[in-house]
């Protein structure tokens, strides 16, 4: 090997392991700032008097906040016309969940689920629960990795054998949710304000979001399509689903594939 070769391949190792301590250090360092470890946080910058833990932990603090707020806009939406106070949940939700995480796209997953916690009997937050998922779903859609296109012509070109045992899967940035709730009637303005008088249906209605031409939407499916869709999560053969007559595969598979919403395997 030459010189110039060994000289390369040290750098890159010294930079990897350069960019992995970086990692643990930022990530220690957050621990410290959410609990409060100002004896240890000296350590790593010199001195910590309590105007600089303060600081410390308010730009952590507003980071979660405005990750919330960017994340969760119907909800905001609902609550605020049903004279929620936002800022104290949104400041309640932190204090309960932290995050020492370097990326905070997933922040929020739990809020959903702390909101029915919250909800008691109340029908607004129970609504809002279900609107925070759908939320949710729709900013982890936008950021949701590329796929391929589904190739037609590969698949037309195989023979009935090779087609039924081909594999599909959903495309990563379809989403699915299920909610007692009409969220997107409950969504218009003059709903929205009456939603305390809202009660539960005892029909469950099925959401699908999913990305088009790089901008999140969702909208309101048939049960056996959602079914379809929620078996699709992993890879499942032609066979596996066309043996399941409650998803209507005959109806709804040329549909996914036409909208490009699955992918073959």
């Amino acid at each position: 090997m030459l010189d110039s070769e060994k000289n390369y391949l040290s750098t890159q190792s010294s930079n990897n392991i350069n960019l992995q301590s970086c990692n643990d250090y930022q990530t220690e360092f957050y621990n410290m700032i959410v609990h409060n470890d100002r004896s240890n946080i000296a350590k790593y910058v010199g001195s910590t008097v309590k105007w600089q833990l303060d600081i410390y932990q308010n730009n952590y603090h507003q980071c979660l906040f405005s990750m919330l707020k960017k994340t969760f806009i119907r909800t905001i939406i609902l609550l605020e016309k049903n004279n929620y106070d936002i800022s104290y949940l949104f400041n309640s939700f932190i204090k309960d969940n932290s995050s020492v995480e370097q990326n905070l796209t997933l922040y929020g997953a739990r809020f959903s689920s702390w909101l029915k916690l919250q909800a008691d009997s109340c029908n607004v937050m129970m609504i809002a629960a279900d609107l925070a998922m759908l939320d949710y779903y729709l900013y982890q859609c936008y950021y949701a990795s590329n796929s391929p296109l589904f190739d037609i012509e590969l698949f037309l070109a195989l023979n009935d054998t090779e087609k039924l045992n081909s594999k599909f899967q959903c495309i990563p940035s379809i989403r699915l949710l299920k909610s007692q709730f009409n969220l997107i009637e409950i969504q218009s303005s003059d709903i929205i304000k009456s939603t305390q008088h809202t009660d539960q249906t005892h029909d469950v209605f099925h959401y699908l979001v999913y990305r088009e031409l790089g901008i999140a939407k969702y909208q309101q499916i048939r049960e056996d399509r959602y079914l379809l869709l929620s078996d699709l999560s992993e890879p499942r053969t032609l066979l596996h689903i066309s043996e399941n007559s409650s998803y209507n595969t005959e109806v709804n598979m040329p549909i996914l594939i036409q909208k490009q919403w699955v992918v073959m395997q």
